[in-house]
């Protein structure tokens, strides 16, 4: 009984975190951050940091379209992870082979 609560209240708040606006405006602060602190960083990496910001925000924005599937908020949130660890380690292989 608990476990099904837990599961609303989950789904409910992270409803309640993917509006397109919110989205909009978390990406926007993070561009003047990125844009800020990028002294020490290359043209190149920091063009690579906001397409992963900006590709993890659309996988977000076509929730819905999940949904519509009967997919569960928290198969669409293991795919975000496993996709974003695969792009992490794809992005640490490149920035190793640039090093050596």
């Amino acid at each position: 009984m608990s476990y099904c609560y837990l599961i609303l209240v989950f789904k409910k708040k992270i409803k309640s975190l993917l509006t397109v606006e919110l989205i909009k405006k978390h990406l926007t602060d993070m561009k003047k951050f990125l844009y800020n602190s990028s002294a020490d960083l290359d043209k190149f990496h920091l063009k690579l940091i906001i397409s992963l910001i900006l590709s993890t925000a659309s996988f977000f924005l076509f929730h819905q379209v999940f949904l519509k599937f009967r997919i569960d908020y928290i198969v669409i949130l293991s795919i975000c992870v496993v996709l974003g660890t695969f792009v992490y380690l794809l992005m640490l292989k490149y920035l190793w082979k640039v090093k050596s």
